[in-house]
């Protein structure tokens, strides 16, 4: 298992209320960022959160399971950084299975134009 270093933008204090989530700040922009969520309302299993962040585009309001495995946002910034490890170690797990697949794909490609090669040889063209 490999371990991202993390350096927040701006560390936030915890507080009552809210949840927060850890996601890289952009596409070009690789560093974790955290992102606090206010909660509108609670429920026995779980809350509701004001997901609209700065966005132009209204969204709704998302409910947030407070006892699953995998959550949206956690309580306190720490959890939030560990399941955020956990997200990047799961994608690079997977994008090393694509690689492993590609190079496959490649190595077998090149067996058969070696093949192609061969028979059109064979054949005098």
């Amino acid at each position: 298992m490999q371990f991202l270093s993390i350096e927040p933008r701006e560390p936030l204090p915890d507080e009552e209320g809210f949840l927060y989530r850890v996601d890289n700040g952009d596409y070009f922009n690789n560093r974790a960022s955290v992102t606090k969520y206010k909660i509108i309302s609670k429920t026995k299993l779980g809350v509701w959160i004001d997901s609209r962040r700065n966005s132009i585009v209204p969204t709704p309001d998302k409910w947030v399971s407070l006892y699953s495995r995998k959550r949206f946002a956690y309580p306190t910034q720490l959890e939030a950084f560990y399941s955020y490890i956990k997200r990047k170690d799961r994608q690079i797990l997977i994008c090393e299975g694509q690689i492993k697949n590609a190079k496959a794909g490649i190595t077998e490609a090149n067996r058969k134009i070696e093949m192609v090669k061969e028979i059109q040889k064979g054949e005098g063209l």
